[in-house]
This record gives structure tokens, sequence and C-alpha cells, in this order.
């Protein structure tokens, strides 16, 4: 991933579909992203080793079954799916989550994650993946 300013001071963004906004407004492109994994710890990855796979978007905002006045939020939640070298095991994938709350991210290391993902992001539209 090589992130984007679109002007000082704003947020860093993918350059990428998914256009996941980044934590960093600063002059320096950010360099570290660190994620939660399913064993309850974290793994710091390196922005610039992380290869794009997929994008997971829900386009418009739009009604929720059962109505009312509550509508699905649409694009204020984005997700990047990544490749990257996890030191000693090899590929890894990063599900990278990017709403108002910041971004965030998960590392899923197992033995079939990648070809699962890889194939998810593959066959599936935006807004299934």
């Amino acid at each position: 991933m090589i992130p984007t300013q679109e002007h000082p001071g704003q947020y860093w963004r993918s350059s990428d579909p998914a256009d996941i906004w980044l934590n960093e407004a600063g002059a320096e492109s950010p360099t570290l992203i660190t994620c939660q994994t399913p064993q309850g710890g974290t793994a710091t990855v390196r922005v610039d080793d992380l290869k794009f796979i997929g994008a997971g978007l829900f386009g418009d905002g739009r009604p929720c079954l059962g109505g009312g006045n509550v509508n699905w939020t649409g694009a204020s939640y984005r997700y990047g799916v990544y490749l990257v070298h996890k030191p000693y095991s090899g590929l890894a994938v990063v599900i990278l989550q990017s709403s108002g709350g910041g971004v965030e991210g998960l590392m899923l290391s197992s033995t079939t994650s990648v070809e699962t993902w890889e194939h998810l992001a593959a066959t599936s539209k935006p807004e299934m993946l």
C-alpha cells in the first residue's frame, strides 16, 4: 500500500479501491499499523508491505428492513483486504476496517486464510466481501 494525502493536514488514505482512511494526518506518511489477532494479541505490520487483494464496500446508505427512520450506514464503513508476509510463517491476511472511529486491523494467519480470502476477493462483489 502506498498512502496518499490529498492536502497537507488531511488524513492519509490507501491508494486502492478500498480507500481506507488511516489514523494519521501529519506531514509524514504512516509506516505501521497495529492489528488484532484471533488469539487476543497484536501484530504490527508495515504499511509498505500490504498488498491489496479486495475491497468490502457497502455503497450508499439505505433503509433497514422493518421500516423506521434508521438507515444502513452505507459507505461510512469500508474494508480493505491485504496480503502481508509474516516473519517465519509466510503470508497472512490483514483486514483493515475504516469508519468514523478510525482504522482497525485484524491479522489472520491460519494455514488456509490466504487461499480463502484470495478466492473470496476474486469471486465476490465488493458489497458481499
